[in-house]
């Protein structure tokens, strides 16, 4: 039987400048397909462009810039169906243009969320930039400083988890879940070989395998509950 639906876009966010944004929305997207979850993976950072890229996203394909020029939004179905499948997951990215509109961006994202188990949101590299659009609760990424915390107090509207990154460098963070509620904390381990990843389907395969894609569906299963409070 298939897992129940959230239904509900779930942005990650970085107070750290980002870092770390895109490895764990890959894990917890990867985890959410292997559970058997129908997941979009959402590139929201017009300026980084780090998923869409990863999943080699080229001129035609449908994406950001693809949506914009069809003019009205097309049918959630007919739109899922041609988003590129990278690892189970589908793409809703960039091509390589910085076509994007914030204004109808909720409307395209909760109309997938709609008709998917769970959208997974990579947003942009700074808080404030993703919060002056998107309405949903976040997870966000919060260094092991006071300052970053307090950044997510101040830009994070409504409700949110926290995620802190205890490890060193960019692309293995020691990433250690601060759930609300009195959950315990889920402690999701470095990653070793993404830095090597030629394409998606390499970063998948690091992704898909040992203690942090076990981390990963724990995570899941925390971010599919009611979402907490950060303050």
């Amino acid at each position: 039987m298939r897992p129940q639906s959230s239904r509900q876009p779930v942005p990650v966010l970085g107070a750290r400048g980002g870092i770390g944004c895109s490895t764990l929305t890959l894990g917890v997207g990867l985890a959410a397909a292997d559970a058997g979850l129908r997941v979009v993976l959402v590139d929201t950072d017009v300026h980084g462009q780090g998923l869409s890229r990863l999943a080699g996203l080229v001129p035609g394909s449908t994406s950001w810039a693809t949506l914009s020029a069809s003019g009205p939004v097309a049918a959630p179905a007919r739109m899922l169906a041609g988003l590129p499948l990278c690892g189970g997951a589908r793409i809703l990215g960039f091509d390589g243009s910085a076509q994007f509109d914030t204004t109808a961006a909720p409307v395209v994202i909760s109309d997938l969320a709609a008709d998917v188990d769970l959208v997974l949101m990579d947003m942009p590299l700074h808080l404030h930039m993703g919060q002056r659009w998107s309405p949903w609760p976040a997870v966000v990424l919060i260094g092991p400083d006071v300052t970053s915390l307090q950044a997510a107090h101040r830009c994070v509207r409504g409700p949110w988890r926290a995620v802190g990154l205890c490890g060193r460098g960019p692309l293995s963070p020691d990433v250690v879940l601060a759930s609300c509620g009195g959950a315990r904390p889920v402690r999701v381990p470095q990653v070793r070989g993404l830095e090597f990843a030629a394409d998606f389907q390499d970063a998948a395969r690091v992704l898909s395998r040992g203690s942090f894609a076990r981390s990963c569906a724990v995570l899941l299963d925390r971010i599919r509950e009611e979402p907490g409070d950060g303050g």
